[in-house]
């Protein structure tokens, strides 16, 4: 997670790396920064590569 400095303020953002192919396959912006939107860009990632978030992480 990084926080970033905008003109209006400081977003968090969230990046999920498939650590094979090195790539961006997750994010999520937010204004504050809680673990609900971490889980959204997980969320986001394994739903974009066609997995099912239960099976996935269990």
């Amino acid at each position: 997670m990084l926080r970033v400095s905008t003109w209006t303020g400081f977003v968090y953002v969230a990046f999920i790396i498939d650590s094979f192919s090195r790539r961006i396959v997750g994010w999520r912006v937010s204004r504050v920064a809680y673990t609900g939107f971490v889980r959204n860009a997980l969320k986001q990632a394994l739903h974009d590569r066609g997995h099912s978030p239960l099976r996935a992480v269990a």
